[in-house]
């Protein structure tokens, strides 16, 4: 085995040394380097490019389905500041660290410790899988130890971050759903109704006081009709509450429909001055499944619906 001293490599038109190797075996070169097999290095692998642009490692080869890569002290594109690992073939900035420690995935320019931007073509930008089957913990989101009331720990919003669908509030712990389908409505004072002779189905502004309708995700609840549509499939709870006055029948009931079809009940068969009928009621809705309140009456036709009375109804779940 020959062993082959080096001290000063220079080409033979360059009047500086294109290679030193030092008397401690540190080994610096001008210009490009390119090494066609393996590199072994014990210490560190300084690149260092002076004022002449930043520095950069590229990662290449040719085989099948080859992808290259650089490796750059800076961001292309953007400054000479950062880290970048770059896709050569897309010219593209896979990953950035700028010099915030910011670290941007799909963005080159990061803006919160972690920014990840991606066209995720119809799938997920992100999962995450514990796959200890005995303990299988996910994501833990930790509050600072003395966390202020009211900031957004945890926040889902729309595009323009300006309307949060989910927010968990640190501090407090608090929950807030936006966006979840929701309705209520109060009634209007009624005399005179006749629900004697057939169902009466409360819907119009003749029973519904309309300016006291209040509604979160979407439209839903229908005056003119008096039913609520549901936009999603789920749990939905409704509360139905209506006095009536001076009512003198046989028997007077309040029914709550889900398509047509009766899914709660209230009745009474006592004459009396004043009464609130009552439904609370959890039903398990499909898209677009409506509902809506029904009146009956027998031996009274002229029942006073009072005002003190209302309908509402959310997604549960």
């Amino acid at each position: 085995m020959s062993t082959l001293k080096l001290e000063n490599i220079k080409h033979e038109n360059s009047s500086t040394n294109n290679m030193v190797m030092d008397s401690d075996g540190s080994v610096s070169t001008t210009g490009n380097a390119t090494v066609g097999g393996t590199l072994g290095v014990a210490g560190a692998l300084t690149v260092d490019t002076g004022t002449n642009g930043v520095p950069s490692l590229n990662l290449k080869h040719s085989n099948s389905g080859a992808d290259n890569f650089q490796l750059v002290s800076g961001t292309p594109g953007v400054a000479n500041s950062g880290f970048s690992i770059r896709d050569i073939d897309a010219g593209a900035n896979r990953l950035v660290i700028n010099s915030a420690g910011k670290v941007g995935i799909g963005t080159s320019t990061p803006a919160k410790p972690l920014s990840v931007n991606l066209a995720g073509g119809g799938d997920f930008i992100a999962e995450f899988q514990n796959t200890t089957d005995a303990t299988p913990y996910g994501i833990h989101v930790k509050d600072a130890a003395s966390g202020a009331n009211g900031y957004p720990l945890l926040q889902v919003t729309n595009a323009a971050g300006s309307q949060p669908y989910f927010r968990v509030d640190s501090g407090t712990g608090y929950v807030t759903k936006n966006k979840m389908p929701g309705f209520g409505i109060s009634y209007n004072a009624v005399s005179g109704v006749n629900a004697s002779s057939s169902t009466v189905v409360l819907a119009g502004s003749t029973y519904y006081t309309s300016s006291s309708l209040q509604q979160t995700g979407g439209s839903n609840f229908d005056v003119g009709t008096g039913r609520f549509t549901a936009p999603i499939t789920g749990w939905y709870q409704f509360n139905l509450s209506i006095r009536f006055d001076g009512f003198n029948g046989n028997y007077i009931y309040i029914t709550m429909v889900d398509n047509g079809a009766s899914m709660a009940r209230n009745l009474t068969s006592l004459a009396f001055t004043y009464k609130t009928l009552t439904i609370s009621k959890a039903q398990y809705l499909s898209a677009n499944d409506y509902v809506e309140v029904h009146l009956n009456v027998s031996g009274d036709s002229s029942v006073v619906l009072d005002g003190d009375s209302f309908f509402s109804g959310y997604l549960i779940g």
